[in-house]
């Protein structure tokens, strides 16, 4: 895509989705400090009466050295150590159905949550699907479910999608110590130990 680590980079999805999130967390993991998500999206973008063009945008290939940043994953071992740690909180984004191994779905070999993780579904952290709350609202749904500045938050979906979204946020409101369980209840739920 023509990036090199030295320009500035800013993801849009079509509101404040998953997708953009998602990838402008992969691209922070690979070392890259400049990326953005664009608030609201390419909705928020046309509302605005901001120009929008349908040619297509070729950049020349560039090289990109990935300088892996491990201080923003967690790994299904990473989260089965923090289980009962007084100073960590799993964050469980998805669905209320979900959270309780109600999902009629079988995307996964097991339905359920991991053991300790409080629930905030990841679109309370939402006013509307172009914005995210106010900060004090954020910060009063994530104190509510124990969820402080002072903790290590360890946040997970299905697939890191939802996740990261939470992820921002947690981000934006200045939270130190996050990380996104990347293979989520997906992973979690595939590993019998």
């Amino acid at each position: 895509l023509g990036i090199t680590g030295a320009e500035q980079v800013v993801f849009y999805d079509e509101s404040m989705g998953t997708k953009a999130p998602k990838a402008l967390w992969f691209l922070t993991y690979a070392g890259y400090r400049w990326g953005r998500v664009l608030h609201g999206g390419f909705g928020a973008w046309q509302k605005a009466g901001l120009p929008v063009s349908t040619e297509k945008t070729v950049r020349p290939a560039r090289t990109f050295n990935v300088n892996a940043n491990p201080a923003i994953l967690a790994s299904t071992d990473y989260v089965a150590k923090r289980i009962r740690s007084a100073t960590a909180v799993i964050l469980d984004v998805r669905s209320r159905d979900e959270y309780a191994g109600k999902d009629p779905s079988q995307h996964c070999a097991r339905s359920g949550r991991i053991p300790g993780a409080v629930w905030l579904e990841w679109t309370q952290l939402l006013e509307n699907p172009l914005s995210y709350r106010q900060i004090s609202d954020l910060q009063k749904r994530l104190n509510e479910v124990g969820a402080t500045p002072d903790k290590e938050i360890l946040v997970y979906c299905h697939q890191g999608n939802r996740a990261s979204n939470s992820y921002l946020a947690l981000q934006l409101l200045g939270y130190a110590r996050v990380r996104n369980y990347v293979g989520s209840w997906h992973e979690w739920a595939a590993r019998l130990d």
